[in-house]
């Protein structure tokens, strides 16, 4: 990896890598069972079968690993497991572990999951909650969750004007998931809430 080696002719030079974190919160992704704080966990949005999670702590139940390559049965496919994806629901980009707004219709994943999110900033108020993958609502039974499809009944016209359901212009400087137009602080990860003073 050039970017984290001192020296390409050395071997063993020094370098470092820091691994991301993309809610801030301390905890590398690698190492954080919800990486965008949107109380669903990573685990359920790579798409791996809840029942994995049992006990919704975000991790894998089952740690056997019979080949001892590091990788669980469970999500193993040389033990028959099935690997996690890192699907990107709306195309922007930002894989849906790391977005707060996975399809783009301007709902948070926080909200649309039934998650608390009181302040609208896109993260849940209590972090570390994970929202129960059995109880994210999915409004037309389509077995897609409401997080992951586009179903806001309120989306402004000027923001949809294809009407497909998903905001025009995806544009995302602080790679959040939050599309610029509705993000007023498009520097730092999460949001303030858009204010509509005249309705």
């Amino acid at each position: 990896m050039e970017s984290a080696d001192a020296d390409d002719s050395n071997a063993t030079s020094a370098g470092s890598v820091t691994p991301l974190d993309t809610d801030g919160d301390s905890k590398p992704d690698f190492q954080d069972v919800d990486s965008d704080n949107d109380a669903i966990s990573d685990l359920v949005e790579g798409k791996s079968n809840p029942s994995l999670d049992a006990n919704n702590d975000g991790m894998i139940d089952n740690t056997t690993d019979s080949d001892s390559d590091g990788i669980v049965d469970g999500v193993d496919a040389d033990n028959g497991g099935t690997p996690a994806t890192t699907p990107d629901s709306d195309s922007d980009g930002v894989d849906d572990y790391r977005d707060l707004d996975s399809d783009n219709d301007g709902l948070n994943d926080v909200v649309e999951a039934g998650g608390t999110d009181s302040d609208g900033n896109g993260v849940v108020d209590s972090a570390g909650t994970l929202t129960d993958p059995n109880t994210i609502p999915d409004k037309d039974n389509d077995a897609t969750a409401d997080p992951l499809e586009p179903n806001n009944p309120n989306l402004p016209g000027v923001l949809d004007t294809n009407k497909d359901g998903v905001i025009d212009d995806a544009t995302d400087t602080d790679g959040d998931g939050i599309a610029d137009v509705l993000d007023q602080d498009d520097s730092n990860f999460a949001t303030a809430p858009m204010v509509d003073s005249d309705n």
